[in-house]
């Protein structure tokens, strides 16, 4: 017996080094999979329907990649998370990995491809033998680009099969699953992974499909924008096609009853609880995000709280009794993350804007702008946002290039005949997070110092634009307008 077992140990030296590579903590089956739910009971079926029919070839059969896209906190990785599980019980899985930038294993493409192949030769036995001598012969491999681990641990062992004569090739599954690609460390490490894949996949000869889900962050776009991604690549935005407010509606439903029927102090909510209105005020809060329905969900069902007065204060009705007592705490922390992303270079004025959009604006009445001739008496109207571009002496490729960080939480739209630039949040309490110093901590936008900065601004624009009838402000106008304030 101990012969067999040091003669096993010995045969398998290179799957024990695989296994010290691989980060098991970011597969799908984890035993910390608690930090990732799955989806709602039936919610997201037309998604994960689609998703379904794109694996199997009902849907871009041509497409080797599929990209998962939304803003944050839309519930990628729940339906990521969901679409694994099912995927592994139908045995169309090969491997997972969901990044997470809090985890050291899971924020880095470090222990990407171990991994996967880790979970390819448990579900493909037959790759075991010929991953094992192919880390034997270079124990260093992990060490290696990328590409060559991709090719040398996954593409060549599964082409050895594919080639071996009486092989079913059936039993190799084809999905290859990777989730929250923005939260990899670095822009550069992001692409680094979606070209490796895009160059050594499409020399596999058993058909492997990839999913990618992530944030629409500007690099991952750029990429997938770009040959030969484009070309062998879908995609799919969780967007309002998919009717996400129906589903957090459902879900809302849902939780409230589960916590009229299950909370310990449910002999103290009545059963009229919640009113149907209010219900209503969560979904248009909600944005078509499910990390707000989510968030206040678990709030609300706070066991050591009264619900009905939990849910008083998320509507606004009733402050938080304490600091620590605070709701939106998932949420914060997502805002906040985002927010740090930002680079530093472009760290004031990308919060002077958000500033802009979420203090100024909401106070500016319909305005019409002088334009500015040697005597200002033709008005055009332009919007408050033109207003922001005026003050700022930026444009809209200067809104972009500012707002670049944001991509995931902030959108800007062109409008009207000129198509000038809108700034709108995707999330409609991303407002009420930057007035909330609690919530915002540093990066709290406080109205009057605002108001103060934007009086400065002002003056100095004042002083610029009249000092004589032909002088002309350096600043970068939409429209080609130079456009001067009003005077009363």
């Amino acid at each position: 017996m101990n012969v067999i077992a040091e003669s096993t140990k010995v045969k398998y030296t290179g799957i024990k080094i695989l296994r010290t590579q691989a980060a098991i903590s970011a597969t799908h089956d984890a035993g910390q999979e608690f930090q990732r739910p799955g989806c709602h009971k039936n919610t997201r079926v037309a998604v994960i329907d689609r998703l379904r029919d794109w694996l199997l070839l009902k849907f871009k059969p041509e497409a080797v990649f599929l990209w998962l896209y939304g803003d944050a906190g839309a519930g990628k990785s729940s339906i990521s998370q969901t679409f694994a599980v099912r995927c592994a019980e139908e045995r169309h899985l090969l491997g997972s990995f969901f990044f997470w930038k809090d985890d050291s294993q899971r924020s880095t493409y470090s222990f990407l491809i171990s991994t996967l192949v880790y979970q390819a030769v448990t579900a493909v036995p037959a790759l075991k033998d010929i991953v094992n001598e192919a880390i034997e012969r270079d124990p260093e491999i992990f060490q290696k680009h990328l590409k060559v681990q991709l090719v040398t641990l996954l593409i060549n062992p599964i082409n050895d099969l594919v080639d071996m004569v009486g092989f079913d090739t059936s039993v190799i599954p084809n999905l290859i699953l990777i989730d929250g690609l923005d939260e990899c460390s670095t822009a550069d490490a992001q692409c680094s992974i979606l070209e490796s894949l895009t160059d050594t996949l499409l020399l596999c000869r058993h058909r492997l499909k990839v999913l990618i889900a992530s944030r629409p962050e500007v690099e991952i776009k750029s990429t997938f924008n770009s040959d030969p991604l484009l070309s062998c690549s879908t995609r799919l935005a969780l967007d309002a096609s998919f009717k996400p407010n129906d589903d957090i509606r459902r879900f809302l439903v849902d939780k409230f009853e589960t916590i009229k029927s299950t909370h310990p102090l449910k002999a103290h909510i009545p059963s009229t609880w919640p009113p149907r209105e209010v219900v209503s005020v969560l979904v248009d809060r909600s944005s078509g995000q499910f990390i707000f329905a989510l968030t206040v969900g678990k709030y609300i069902s706070e066991r050591r709280q009264n619900p009905v007065k939990q849910l008083d204060i998320i509507i606004g009705v009733r402050p938080p009794s304490s600091e620590i007592n605070l709701p939106y705490t998932e949420l914060n922390t997502l805002y906040a993350h985002v927010l740090s992303c930002i680079h530093p270079d472009k760290m004031e004025m990308a919060l002077d804007i958000l500033s802009f959009v979420t203090i100024v604006r909401p106070t500016l009445p319909p305005l019409a702008y002088f334009a500015k001739y040697p005597t200002p008496t033709v008005q055009f109207g332009l919007g408050p946002d033109q207003a922001l571009c005026v003050l700022f002496s930026v444009d809209h490729a200067d809104l972009e290039h500012y707002l670049a960080d944001l991509s995931s939480l902030v959108k800007i739209k062109s409008e009207g005949e000129q198509r000038l630039p809108v700034v709108t949040f995707s999330h409609a309490s991303m407002g009420d997070f930057l007035l909330d110093p609690i919530r915002s901590q540093k990066f709290y936008q406080k109205p009057q110092m605002f108001f103060a900065k934007m009086t400065k601004i002002c003056a100095n624009y004042l002083a610029v634009t009249t000092v004589g009838p032909c002088s002309t402000a350096p600043l970068l106008i939409p429209s080609s307008l130079t456009i001067a304030p009003h005077r009363s």
